[in-house]
């Protein structure tokens, strides 16, 4: 049942994100929607700047989101309520998908970088304000304390600014 509501989950993300296919836009470098949704151009993960505020729960982590919002050109977000632990999860079958084709031979291998691509598009498109390219994006959150969810985290946005932010 769990995977079937995260089969739909997806769905939805998917039709949502096709139904913006053609609106006016200023999405830019690679981001546009309406250029990319069937481009095979390998992304470039550093292309976009991201600040990530990583943070212990009551530890002061909005007033540290707060006063980095007043930089200018930034747009970070609040707290996704842990939306990178089922895009986490999808890119672990993927990856385990893709062992599988390459042990039997059989089935589609999935580009895990084209992936991490759509991941990070889909917070570049919902964080901030605007989309504009020279505005840097990114989110805080409180739910990633497991290491796994770090390295994840990581590996979708491998030149991002982490701000670690905890309270004794």
């Amino acid at each position: 049942m769990e995977k079937l509501c995260r089969l739909l989950y997806w769905i939805l993300i998917c039709f949502f994100c096709l139904s913006l296919k053609g609106r006016k836009s200023n999405l830019v470098d690679g981001f546009a929607l309406d250029n990319t949704l069937c481009s095979k151009q390998r992304c470039d993960l550093c292309a976009h700047d991201f600040i990530i505020v990583l943070a212990s729960g009551r530890s002061g982590s909005t007033t540290t989101m707060n006063m980095i919002n007043q930089l200018p050109n930034v747009q970070i977000s609040g707290e996704h309520d842990g939306q990178l632990v089922p895009m986490q999860e999808m890119y672990e079958d993927i990856e385990r998908n893709n062992r599988e084709v390459q042990e039997s031979g059989v089935g589609r291998y999935i580009d895990p970088h084209e992936f991490l691509c759509w991941v990070q598009k889909w917070f570049f498109l919902h964080t901030g304000k605007t989309c504009e390219s020279n505005i840097v994006h990114g989110f805080k959150e409180i739910r990633y304390r497991d290491p796994d969810k770090i390295r994840f985290v990581k590996k979708v946005f491998p030149c991002a600014k982490f701000v670690l932010n905890y309270r004794e």
